[in-house]
């Protein structure tokens, strides 16, 4: 595996225009952007889509401004997706959590009893993980609000595990 050397902002930007072919209007623009987002995640992570595949260079007419574009495009489309997807991942917690405790219970022994989960085969391991986990979270210093009022409130227990 060759052994690629460091280059400079200034480097970086010469070797795309005389190398790759790649079209930079405002040097020091680009110099700002490949210093706020780095060379690697822009041109490493967006260059397929303006690939030539014969030359491994950029097609003809391809500029810097264009991958930084489509670069801010795909961060904020992610953007999008996260807040959709925490506001999913949130409303799924929440049904769990409903159901779980209408079929076991509310409190914490509830959710530690290794007995409430399917803790054949393979899945052992996971939920034996899991309630560590659980356990390691429900301490009177915890950084959750609701875990130390919890705690302030309710007698504590401690189980084994499948």
């Amino acid at each position: 595996m060759r052994k690629k050397r460091f280059l400079t902002y200034e480097e970086q930007i010469v070797f795309l225009k005389e190398k790759k072919d790649l079209e930079i209007r405002d040097a020091e623009y680009a110099k700002k952007i490949l210093f706020k987002i780095g060379y690697f995640p822009l041109i490493n992570g967006y260059k397929e889509a303006f690939k030539d595949s014969d030359s491994k260079r950029f097609q003809k007419g391809v500029s810097f401004e264009d991958i930084y574009a489509l670069y801010q495009f795909d961060n904020d489309l992610r953007g999008i997706f996260m807040k959709y997807i925490l506001v999913v991942e949130r409303n799924v917690k929440s049904s769990l959590s409903y159901q779980f405790c209408q079929i076991y219970g509310d409190m914490q022994e509830d959710y530690l009893d290794d007995s409430h989960y399917d803790c054949t085969g393979k899945k052992k391991f996971i939920v034996k993980n899991m309630l560590k986990i659980m356990e390691g979270q429900i301490r009177k210093d915890s950084d959750y609000t609701y875990i130390r009022h919890y705690i302030e409130n309710t007698a504590m227990y401690h189980y084994g595990y499948c």
